[in-house]
């Protein structure tokens, strides 16, 4: 019973460590800490997939720690230009 219970914590663990997402198709998530690395051209939204896995990991004290300081903003989508006319194609 305890190495049933050690394997399924190492799992755990080796997951919590690896499954972060550190970048979309347009670029790399930003942290709390990295706001002025955003790009102004690109929409950000908190990673709830990283958050989730915070709280997953949260045992492990370092693992929420860098999520959330590294990677807990990433970029969704580009953000449209407010000054650009929108003008039917020709």
């Amino acid at each position: 019973m305890r190495k049933i219970a050690t394997l399924i914590l190492g799992l755990c663990l080796l997951s919590t460590v690896t499954a972060c997402k550190g970048e979309t198709s347009y670029g790399e998530c930003v942290g709390l800490d990295d706001q002025e690395d955003m790009d102004p051209n690109l929409k950000y939204d908190l990673s709830a997939r990283n958050f989730i896995w915070s709280l997953v990991g949260i045992e492990t004290i370092v693992a929420p720690v860098l999520w959330v300081t590294d990677y807990a903003y990433c970029p969704e989508s580009r953000k449209r230009d407010a000054n650009k006319a929108l003008t039917p194609s020709d």
